[in-house]
């Protein structure tokens, strides 16, 4: 499994060309654009395999670990 960074931001059209790229240089790996990337709109590429975030939308916090404050 691969993940391009953590909370990273940009163009998604870049992150899918990178993925593509990858997975033609190695495809015996799992690949995903990042952890929580464009955390304050999260959103799961084309190209993700796996998809690791704390929300699913910019109210709803799916990870268990967040104060109640």
């Amino acid at each position: 499994m691969f993940a391009v960074g953590n909370e990273m931001v940009g163009e998604l059209s870049e992150f899918e060309s990178l993925l593509a790229g990858l997975k033609n240089y190695r495809p015996d790996k799992l690949y995903t654009q990042g952890s929580n990337n464009f955390l304050e709109n999260p959103v799961c590429s084309n190209q993700d395999d796996y998809w690791v975030t704390m929300r699913t939308s910019k109210t709803e916090n799916i990870r268990g670990s967040f104060s109640p404050l």
